[in-house]
């Protein structure tokens, strides 16, 4: 059978001087440019041939990432981690330049620490697509990621889009995201936490959209504590 813990370390753990990539773009041919700061431009993003997920963890198992760079996957609906009732620990990660979510999970458990999310573009959530679970992050970084409607009707989020999931944001940073209507995170019967996070220079694609850097139904719940918000 499979083991039921898998862990992937990179060496040197330190992607900001060293990497090591796990790169879906095997023919190494992607062209690949961020949306411009302008409303009234969306993306300017070429792949192809790529596969739509580089790693996927189901049942019950439990997955370790340390130092590693994910990138390349191109699926707009796909993830560079997917996981169903699996567990999923991250630490000094960082995930880039992917046409689909950073991570997608089902009902497991998604922890990060000191990683880093940036350029990726998708049509729900370009980092985080919850369907239930729960999700920690701490001290990390969401930059420059894209969600625009493309494949789906789900609600658009450029950061997280968390349906049925308790979350919780601590000591982070969200900076220079877009979507449509400029929205990081979209609650639909979840639970959240925010705290001590600098939330900045988010924006909405469309420029008549009405703009909300979170959105919610009336089931969620939101705590929000010691968040500096400035220039969104």
């Amino acid at each position: 059978g499979y083991p039921d813990t898998i862990s992937i370390v990179g060496a040197p753990a330190n992607p900001m001087m060293f990497e090591t990539r796990l790169s879906a773009d095997v023919r190494n041919n992607d062209m690949f440019s961020y949306y411009s700061h302008s409303l009234d431009i969306t993306s300017h993003y070429y792949t192809d041939e790529n596969d739509s997920v580089l790693i996927v963890a189901n049942g019950n198992s439990k997955l370790s990432l340390f130092g590693l760079t994910l990138s390349g996957v191109n699926n707009c609906a796909g993830a560079a981690v997917r996981l169903g009732s699996s567990s999923l620990k991250m630490e000094r990660c960082v995930v880039e330049r992917n046409v689909s979510s950073a991570i997608s999970c089902d009902g497991g458990t998604v922890e990060v620490y000191d990683s880093r999310f940036k350029n990726n573009f998708a049509a729900s959530a370009s980092v985080f697509r919850m369907q239930g679970g729960t999700l920690k992050v701490e001290r990390s970084t969401m930059d420059e990621n894209l969600t625009i409607e493309a494949c789906g009707g789900e609600p658009v989020a450029s950061v997280a889009n968390l349906n049925g999931t308790k979350a919780s944001f601590e000591n982070s940073t969200f900076a220079t995201n877009a979507s449509a209507d400029g929205s990081i995170i979209v609650l639909n019967n979840a639970e959240l936490d925010l705290t001590n996070n600098t939330i900045s220079g988010n924006l909405p694609i469309k420029e008549s959209a009405a703009s909300a850097l979170i959105r919610t139904d009336g089931t969620s719940k939101m705590s929000l504590f010691a968040n500096l918000v400035v220039g969104n």
